[in-house]
């Protein structure tokens, strides 16, 4: 384990989610980790700085996009 690696709890106190989430997000993959025990009983999961990096600028927030006019149809008229 390097010093960069974060864990799970350190990854939910800096992105501010829950530790559930986090290892959702891991399990999905959209957070790339390594287990720092694959032969122990629980999954301890490692995140390098790198790949959190990567998924803060995947998912960075974008400026909503511009919304057109609408512009009303006129109506048949009926005489």
């Amino acid at each position: 384990m390097n010093v960069s690696d974060h864990t799970v709890t350190d990854l939910a106190c800096i992105l501010q989610r829950s530790r559930c989430s986090i290892t959702g997000l891991i399990t999905s993959g959209k957070l790339d980790a390594y287990d720092a025990a694959p032969e122990g009983r629980y999954r301890q999961w490692r995140v390098t700085s790198e790949a959190l990096d990567k998924f803060r600028q995947r998912n960075q927030a974008r400026p909503p996009e511009k919304r057109r006019k609408h512009v009303a149809k006129p109506t048949k008229q009926y005489v």
